[in-house]
């Protein structure tokens, strides 16, 4: 199965300015474990290998999305409004497609679907060591 597996980050500068930022990544593997196996090796080699992580400590998975069937119309596999950036968001996954054709997966701590009002510290999809740069 194909999955896309949507990630943000804060990044410091030697400025003192914080950045945030959002990116995509797509891997094919038999399940969601292992694509997040995928996920997080492709992110370490890009620490190592790339300048684009650099300074970023924290990388958060914000939706991995599974295709299991490619709707023929397309879909919006992800949408994140931010209000004022980035203090505080709204997103959300999968429109225009059914869960036989696609599903999707948050990486952090079991919500409690039955209180609206809670709130929880997001959890990093992966933690770089300064060991890696």
């Amino acid at each position: 199965m194909q999955y896309l597996g949507h990630f943000s980050f804060f990044k410091g500068s030697s400025e003192g300015e914080e950045h945030y930022g959002y990116f995509t990544c797509v891997a094919e593997a038999p399940d969601s474990d292992g694509a997040f196996d995928k996920f997080e090796a492709l992110l370490q080699s890009i620490r190592t290998s790339e300048e684009l992580l650099d300074d970023v400590d924290e990388v958060f998975m914000d939706a991995c999305i599974e295709i299991r069937q490619m709707p023929s119309e397309g879909f919006l596999a992800y949408f994140e409004e931010l209000t004022p950036a980035p203090t505080s968001s709204m997103s959300t996954a999968l429109r225009m497609a059914n869960e036989q054709q696609v599903g999707a997966y948050a990486w952090g701590p079991d919500e409690d679907d039955d209180d609206e009002d809670a709130t929880y510290e997001p959890v990093p999809f992966v933690v770089f060591d300064d060991e890696d740069e």
